[in-house]
């Protein structure tokens, strides 16, 4: 009888530890854009850092995809204000799973609430 307890704890201590590898493990894309045709405040090109990964340029009215690992996640911009000072701004966000990030860079700029967007991921 003990030992049966005790194979039932290591299988589901197994069980347990395998879902949280896999909750923290899968890719999750996250879709970047800066700012959409008729959209007012567009910077011309702006920085992006996810996760303290090398920072990398988008221009206005273009997208970008990058893939992230984990559940939460951190996002750094930069970019030249009117008066051409350097700014930087970093905002959290976390991934859902089955959903796709959709982040609008111009919004972050602008410190509008609404930069981030959950839509359901297309298998």
């Amino acid at each position: 009888m003990k030992r049966l307890v005790s194979w039932i704890v290591v299988i589901g201590i197994t069980i347990l530890i395998s879902i949280m590898l896999f909750m923290t493990g899968k890719l999750h894309k996250v879709m970047l854009n800066n700012g959409k045709k008729g959209d007012e405040n567009i910077m011309e090109v702006v920085e992006y850092s996810i996760d303290k990964s090398p920072f990398k340029k988008i221009k206005a009215l273009k997208k970008s995809v990058v893939e992230v690992k984990g559940i939460s996640h951190i996002i750094t911009v930069r970019f030249e204000n009117e008066n051409g000072e350097k700014m930087e701004i970093t905002e959290k966000f976390k991934a859902k799973i089955g959903e796709r990030e959709n982040i609008d860079i111009s919004k972050i700029v602008n410190n509008e609430n609404d930069w981030l967007k959950y839509t359901k991921e297309k298998r």
